[in-house]
């Protein structure tokens, strides 16, 4: 598994990443999508720009949602965006328990855009880093290039929270997670029915023990 800095990065709850592992991580196994085998937990310290703060009643943290794809910023309109609100972390509601092909209860996902988030991974050099600084820093403050500061906080790989001991041979009988069109793996339960809130509740429940078992304190 790659490591990459702990900006331009999409991030979730941890609702919202079993989602985007069920739907778009082990629904393209052997290999997984974007060879993915871990579920990194993150410590998030933010403050949000002014201009954020002020854009509501209830004075919100988050500005709208971006997708980070390889580190750059894939959706229209971000230029525009980090002028209005400064390179302020992002969020948005992805699934619920009610309704939707994938039924986690209040899944969440975030964006925190760094450095040069037009540019992808590997050509953030020059200009940008000068004219888009981004939002990371050490101790977040709200100005607009100083909104979060993001640190490691451990992890769980795919294959043990599922109970894969060996992916390999796992592929190598044809064996597969999950399978969009079917709604249900070969050789393989873990992922099955994410239309049923009580399976997608127990899946997050095995989750968040395994995480608290590996890191108790």
């Amino acid at each position: 598994a790659a490591n990459y800095a702990m900006e331009n990065v999409d991030a979730g709850n941890l609702a919202g990443v079993l989602y985007y592992v069920n739907h778009e991580v082990v629904s393209v196994s052997c290999p997984r999508h974007y060879d993915i085998t871990r579920i990194i937990r993150l410590k998030a310290t933010m403050r949000a720009t002014w201009e954020v703060y002020t854009s509501g009643a209830q004075h919100p943290m988050f500005m709208p949602f971006v997708a980070l794809d390889y580190g750059a910023c894939s959706g229209p309109g971000c230029p525009q965006m980090w002028a209005k609100w400064g390179f302020n972390p992002g969020c948005q509601y992805v699934t619920n328990a009610n309704s939707g092909p994938f039924r986690y209860a209040h899944g969440v996902w975030y964006s925190f855009p760094g450095k040069c988030p037009s540019r992808k991974i590997g050509q953030k050099v020059g200009e940008c880093e000068r004219t888009e600084p981004g939002g990371s820093c050490a101790a977040p403050t709200g100005a607009r290039d100083c909104t979060y500061k993001l640190e490691y906080a451990g992890e769980v790989s795919i294959d043990e929270l599922t109970g894969i001991p060996d992916y390999g041979a796992f592929c190598a009988q044809h064996r597969r997670e999950y399978l969009l069109d079917s709604g249900h793996g070969t050789g393989f339960s873990w992922w099955d029915a994410p239309t049923d809130p009580g399976r997608c509740a127990a899946r997050l429940k095995m989750a968040e023990d395994l995480f608290a078992s590996k890191y108790p304190n």
